[in-house]
């Protein structure tokens, strides 16, 4: 799987959010809000392979976390990406 190309990621008072712009307007039922670790792996991962063990090992390199948290935490991620159809199968 990879992480959509064709959405944006936007920072907006504090709060990141995900929009499709190929929709020509803004629909707000198509907006979804990220923490900021979330919206970091997006960017990090837009466009590039994503699994859960990619992810685990990316925040277990740029953040301070113990690795059975991050392995939770991941799969969480991933599934709400997919769920949220962020990810695109390859």
């Amino acid at each position: 799987m990879i992480v959509r190309t064709d959405l944006i990621l936007r920072e907006l008072g504090g709060d990141f959010m995900i929009v499709d712009p190929s929709q020509g307007k803004v629909d707000m039922s198509q907006v979804f809000k990220l923490n900021h670790t979330a919206a970091d792996i997006f960017s990090h991962f837009q466009g590039k392979e994503i699994n859960t063990q990619l992810v685990k090992e990316y925040v277990l390199d740029n953040y301070d976390i113990a690795e059975e948290i991050a392995e939770t935490d991941c799969h969480k991620i991933i599934t709400d990406f997919l769920k949220n159809g962020l990810l695109l199968d390859r």
